[in-house]
Order: structure tokens, then sequence, then C-alpha cells
């Protein structure tokens, strides 16, 4: 039987460490000195001395990175929390590793795009091509094709702002009641972490939200979803 520090060295440098598919987690120096923190605390017991056991630890100003990797686009999302509690708890189905966020933002880029020179766009394709929106594929004349100057990059991006939440790191998923949803688009292709100055697509409060991390997306579900939406010119609809 495997030691109880042994296992939790296992499963905390998983979460730490750990690379899933086409998602990558940012590990800072504070992630590292909590790992060994939790392991030097757990050190030289046996599983039968801990059945009850649950651990614990306080963290603050927490910061979390996700890329995923949809054909030639590289989305990144991030999760900022003012404080959070890392809880690992011993149960019948085995170890159980969560963490209660506290004053949560994200943001998450869910497309990247183009606005052409004759202000169509175009969307960034698996193969690298560029396909205007909403274009039928089979048509020669639905591929953007020649040089790219000119071409401005944008960006879809999701806001979700939460007083709590919870993020379970066996399924990835995270969990959040009360929401405020925004969604924006900007310029650029790099991850846009401020809506100060951004006029709103949609601006919404969810009375649950959850998402979890899927091979090449965010499965992202807004309960009871109440939105207003706008035009780009900030009017209305």
């Amino acid at each position: 039987m495997l030691k109880w520090h042994h296992y939790l060295l296992l499963l905390v440098l998983a979460v730490l460490m750990g690379v899933c598919g086409a998602r990558f987690f940012y590990i800072s120096i504070y992630d590292r000195e909590l790992y060994q923190h939790l392991v030097e605390s757990s050190k030289a017991e046996k599983d039968e001395d801990v059945v009850d056991r649950t651990i614990r630890q306080q963290r603050g100003d927490v910061y979390k990175e996700i890329w995923l990797v949809r054909g030639k686009q590289r989305l990144r999302h991030s999760m900022h929390s003012k404080h959070s509690e890392l809880v690992i708890v011993n149960t019948d189905d085995g170890k159980q590793m969560i963490e209660n966020l506290g004053g949560v933002i994200c943001f998450m880029q869910e497309e990247l795009f183009y606005v052409l020179p004759n202000e169509e766009e175009a969307v960034l394709q698996p193969d690298g091509r560029l396909l205007l929106r909403d274009a039928d594929s089979k048509e020669s004349t639905s591929w953007v094709t020649g040089d790219r100057d000119g071409f401005v990059p944008m960006q879809v991006i999701r806001y979700l702002e939460a007083d709590n939440g919870t993020y379970h790191y066996k399924t990835n998923a995270f969990v959040a009641r009360e929401v405020k949803i925004r969604r924006f688009i900007t310029a650029g292709h790099e991850l846009v972490e401020s809506i100060e100055g951004l006029d709103p697509l949609m601006v919404g409060v969810a009375r649950a939200v959850e998402f979890s991390l899927g091979r090449e997306d965010i499965n992202f579900k807004a309960h009871h979803l109440k939105a207003t939406f706008f035009t780009t010119r900030g009017l209305m609809l």
C-alpha cells in the first residue's frame, strides 16, 4: 500500500505540472512552494492513519492560466482569485482535490479572427487558411488568398465575475453561482485582461455557471441567464 505522502506527492504534482491533451497550466513559484509544503506536512504518515484526514491550504492572489489548441488557433483563458482554500479530502472513493475560490474573475478567448480591408471578417481554419465568416467552404470565392497586409487581428472575449466559485481538479470543472457575464470584441490576438474602455456585446447575470475542459474547447453552460445584447456600435438590440 502506498504511503499517504507518496500519493499526495503524485496528486499535487499532477495538478501543478499536469498537461492534459492541448491544455497547459501556468505554474507559479508560490504553487511550487505550496507543493513542497503539502508534501513535507504529510511525510511519514500511512494510509490507514488518515482515513478521515482533510488537508487545507489557504492561498491569496491566485492566478490560473489555461491554453487550448483549436486547429491553428491557440486560445488563452485566465482565472484570477483574491483568495482561495485548497482542500484535499480522503473519501471512500479515493482522494479528492478541490479549490474554493473567492473574488473570482475570468477572461476567456472564444474566437480569434481577422477584419479585412473591405470590412469582411475571416476566421482561421485548422489547415491555416482563412475562410470568410458564414461563407460556404465549398465555394472557392469563400477563401481568402494572397498576402494578409492590412488584415486586423480581432478576438471575442467572455468575461466572468463571481463572489465565490469552486474548481474540481479531478474533472477539470469550475462551478459558480450568481455570475456576472459579459462578452466583448476587441483588437489583437493576445488575451485582453481588462474590460476598461470596451463596449460589451452582451451583459447578463446567470444563476449558475459551470465549465469544464474538453479536448479542443471549454464546455460552457450558463443557467437561468438574464442578458441584454448590444450591436458593435453599442446600440441595444
